[in-house]
């Protein structure tokens, strides 16, 4: 696996062909998503159009869904996967969502830029608990005296971003910025960056004085591949439960069922 941008890029086979590069976005909806360059080499054929929308829920957007017969990642197959087209430049050639994964467990070692997807499961000691209410999996947590419900989105590239009225309870050592611009699947926006006072708790985690993205158009807290890449992230969406550990040792597959995928 690479991290480009500290995200998961994970090489798969389609239909057959490739490898191509694709993103894991525990953030995105549905089963996958492909870019358009791809679908146009692979003459995939539109199966019905459908709305993409982000997490402002506004100026959704109509796309082509496309059938993949085979997906393959590592020794891992998925049959007859739908997956909206879209442009991701030159990023990456698409994305396998959180929902792919949803009869699986699944470990991002970030530290060891591994993969391990299995049919094992967590057990609840040292375990978070965690819903999936449109997709994506929420936790809960604080940010100094704020009790929240966090966003765990990998495909994320911003370590922390928490919304615009949240900021306006939180001490900044160093003010909001703009550092840059940022694009949704239906957004364009300003990336303002500070530093706070307040430490963010993630169940028996501690991240002291993060620095945090304030978020003009989202109306969530959420937690990104920067932040995640500190651990090796398990899910478990049968029993809804995700696991934060540290180790020196590579994340261990819980039995033959698994993928382990390596650089590109």
């Amino acid at each position: 696996m690479a991290y480009g941008s500290v995200r998961p890029i994970v090489r798969v086979m389609v239909n057959g062909e490739g490898p191509f590069r694709f993103l894991i976005d525990t953030g995105g909806d549905g089963e996958a998503r492909i870019d358009i360059k791809l679908v146009k080499k692979l003459h995939l054929q539109p199966l019905g159009r459908v709305m993409n929308n982000d997490s402002t829920k506004k100026n959704s957007q109509a796309v082509d869904v496309v059938e993949l017969k085979e997906l393959e990642l590592g020794s891992l197959s998925f049959r007859n996967v739908k997956a909206m087209a879209r442009d991701y430049g030159q990023s990456f050639d698409g994305i396998l969502a959180f929902n792919l994964f949803k009869d699986k467990l699944l470990t991002l070692d970030y530290p060891h830029k591994r993969v391990f997807v299995s049919t094992g499961y967590l057990s609840r000691k040292n375990s978070l608990t965690m819903e999936v209410p449109e997709g994506t999996p929420v936790i809960l947590g604080r940010l100094g005296n704020e009790r929240l419900k966090i966003d765990v989105d990998s495909g994320d590239s911003e370590f922390l971003t928490v919304p615009k009225d949240l900021s306006n309870k939180l001490t900044f050592s160093e003010e909001p910025k703009v550092i840059g611009h940022g694009r949704s699947a239906t957004h364009e926006y300003d990336v303002k960056e500070g530093r706070i006072k307040e430490s963010l708790h993630l169940g028996t985690e501690t991240i002291s004085s993060p620095k945090v993205v304030v978020s003009e158009i989202f109306s969530n807290v959420n937690i990104g591949s920067p932040l995640l890449s500190q651990y090796q992230v398990s899910f478990d969406q049968k029993r809804n439960l995700m696991r934060l550990s540290k180790s020196e040792k590579p994340a261990c597959p819980v039995n033959d069922d698994k993928t382990s995928t390596g650089r590109p």
